[in-house]
C-alpha cells in the first residue's frame, strides 16, 4: 500500500489538477461589516494563496463592539480551501477560535459564486449542520452568509459580511 502511495505521489497525479479556479481572485485585503446574532461590527478578511497556488486561506476577524449590556466580542475563524482531485470538488475547512472545526464541500457555483455545506460542527452537539455563501459582486463588493442548521431543521442565517477589497494580493505580499 506504501509503494503504491509513494508511486501515486511521485507521479504528480494527486498534485496536478488546481481547479481553486475563481477563489484565487479574492487575494488581498478586505474589510466591512458584520451583522447577525452575534451583533453588529466590523470585518477584515485576508485571503491568501500558498504552497504554490494549491490552496487559499482566509484569515477573519470580526469584532463586534459592547452594546446593551453585552461585552465586546472579537471573533476569528481560519478557513483553507482545497481542491480534492479524486473526488473533483472544493473543500472548506474552517477553524474558530471558540474550538468550532467546519468540514465542508461545494454543493453549488457560478461565477463569482460559491455555496459550501457540511454535514456535522466539532464540538457542537450532533446534527448542527454549517453551510457558507460566498458571492462576488460585479461592483467588488464579497458578501458572505455563515448559516447554521440545528438537528432536523433548516438552515438559518448567524452571521452576513460585506466588504470591499483594500489591498489586492500584490500589495499585500510587499
Amino acid at each position: 500500500m506504501i509503494s503504491f502511495l509513494l508511486c501515486f505521489l511521485c507521479s504528480g497525479t494527486a498534485l496536478q489538477v488546481n481547479s481553486l479556479g475563481q477563489l484565487t481572485k479574492l487575494e488581498g485585503v478586505w474589510s466591512g461589516t458584520c451583522s447577525g446574532r452575534p451583533g453588529i461590527g466590523t470585518v477584515t478578511k485576508t485571503f491568501t494563496s500558498f504552497y504554490g497556488g494549491k490552496f487559499v486561506k482566509c484569515e477573519t476577524v470580526l469584532t463586534i463592539p459592547a452594546k446593551g449590556g453585552k461585552p465586546a466580542n472579537v471573533h476569528q475563524d481560519l478557513t483553507i480551501f482545497s481542491y480534492d482531485v479524486m473526488n473533483q470538488t472544493l473543500r472548506m475547512r474552517q477553524f474558530h477560535n471558540e474550538g468550532f472545526v467546519h468540514t465542508c464541500e461545494l454543493q453549488s457555483s457560478g461565477l463569482g459564486h460559491w455555496v459550501f455545506e457540511g454535514k456535522d460542527v466539532e464540538n457542537l452537539p450532533p446534527g448542527f449542520r454549517p453551510r457558507l455563501t460566498i458571492d462576488l459582486h460585479s461592483d467588488g463588493t464579497l458578501n458572505e452568509v455563515f448559516s447554521l442548521a440545528q438537528p432536523g431543521k433548516d438552515f438559518s442565517e448567524y452571521v452576513r459580511t460585506i466588504v470591499k477589497r483594500l489591498q489586492s494580493a500584490t500589495s499585500h505580499r510587499r
